[in-house]
């Protein structure tokens, strides 16, 4: 049984989904301290300008070490209609739009007052139009687990009751491997080879958000 543990991100790139058809559960760590204007709450699209950020606002101040799950939307700011805008004008022509778009629009008129409500739908969506099946979500703050950094992956892990944790590249520079180990969880690290398709606009660019290979190929680039 493999888990991988993730932050719910905002419309994330295909890594992140590549990662996710790798493992049998995938939990959404949302009980760790926010950082702004990460990929938590941001993202980025494909224009005929090159790439652009697509942000939903939220609010900090006076929260500094707020956890993720109880961040709040800045909806005093009209950022549906600008994304919603945004998308629609650079990916309208593309070859599967209009397979996606109604469900996208639909989540967008969601009333969400915290950022995981919103990312999260999001996220299953995506998953869904990438083929992604038979993986277990889970969100941490739903465990009874604590701990920071290693110790609490491993006792998510624990949690869990998983055989293999697949962690990030950047997991060889943080873990307590020896913890994994001695508890019978084996580590593997996730290995990705971005997969070169059909782009709207001029030469191949990686790193988009998964939106961009949905909306140019129907998730025809296998993941997993």
């Amino acid at each position: 049984m493999i888990a991988t543990i993730h932050q719910p991100n905002f419309m994330p790139w295909i890594g992140f989904f590549d990662k996710m058809a790798r493992s049998d559960i995938f939990v959404f760590l949302d009980n760790v301290q926010f950082t702004k204007n990460s990929f938590q709450n941001r993202t980025r699209i494909l224009t005929s300008q090159g790439p652009q950020w697509l942000t939903v606002p939220v609010l900090t101040k006076g929260a500094f070490q707020q956890l993720t799950r109880d961040v709040l939307i800045d909806n005093k700011l009209n950022w549906r209609k600008k994304h919603l805008k945004t998308l629609e004008l650079n990916y309208r022509k593309a070859s599967y739009f209009h397979s996606v778009w109604k469900s996208i629009w639909e989540i967008y008129q969601l009333d969400c007052k915290k950022l995981v409500d919103f990312t999260k739908p999001l996220i299953l969506l995506l998953a869904e139009k990438l083929k992604i099946k038979g993986v277990k979500f889970v969100s941490a703050s739903d465990l009874d687990v604590k701990g920071q950094g290693s110790e609490l992956l491993l006792n998510i892990c624990r949690s869990l009751k998983v055989d293999t944790y697949l962690s990030g590249p950047s997991g060889r520079k943080y873990l307590d491997l020896q913890s994994f180990q001695r508890s019978n969880i084996k580590v593997q690290f996730h290995e990705f080879t971005h997969p070169i398709y059909k782009q709207q606009y001029g030469s191949f660019t990686p790193g988009m958000s998964a939106i961009d290979l949905i909306f140019n190929c129907e998730a025809t680039v296998p993941l997993g």
